[in-house]
């Protein structure tokens, strides 16, 4: 395996809107693309011989979430962090969360933070080995919008607790 950790191109837009394990709707990984080149974020990728693997969003001046902005202070924030299913567990993840740190230090941000699905031990378990700690009362929901199989678009959700992490 030779996995690629980058930066999304315009080249990879047709390839992510593609994704069968990305969830929410196709034209988000476009808006994604442009706020890139406007310098908000960076969308991370993780390519293996030209086949996208894994994505997250990586977010200045978060979090965004009011009740988390209360409680904690200003940090880096990953959104969408996927890794294709049959990739996990094989150091996909923690190279990404590598890439994104770099990034972080090349803006001076001091840490990095993420929300996590509380029925998701695998991911939880990721993040607490590679540094992260249970902000505490950072219960929260976070939400999307998906396309239904019926073509309408709905909202899902996952209820989640927040996660930080102290760059060095």
């Amino acid at each position: 395996m030779n996995i690629d950790i980058r930066a999304a191109l315009e080249s990879d837009v047709p390839r992510l809107e593609a994704l069968p394990f990305s969830a929410g709707l196709r034209s988000k990984h476009r808006e994604r693309l442009a706020r890139q080149v406007a310098g908000q974020v960076k969308y991370i990728l993780a390519v293996d011989e030209g086949w996208i693997i894994g994505h997250l969003l990586l977010k200045w001046n978060c979090p965004e979430h009011p009740d988390l902005r209360r409680l904690i202070p200003s940090c880096a924030e990953i959104e969408d962090f996927v890794v294709a299913p049959d990739q996990r567990g094989g150091g996909v993840g923690s190279a990404m969360l590598e890439f994104a740190a770099r990034e972080c230090h090349k803006h001076r941000e001091t840490r990095l933070g993420l929300a996590v699905g509380k029925e998701n031990p695998h991911a939880w378990g990721l993040y607490e080995r590679r540094g992260f700690v249970l902000v505490p009362e950072s219960d929260h929901r976070v939400t999307w919008l998906a396309r239904a199989l019926t073509g309408h678009e709905v909202e899902e959700f996952e209820d989640c607790v927040y996660l930080m992490k102290e760059l060095a």
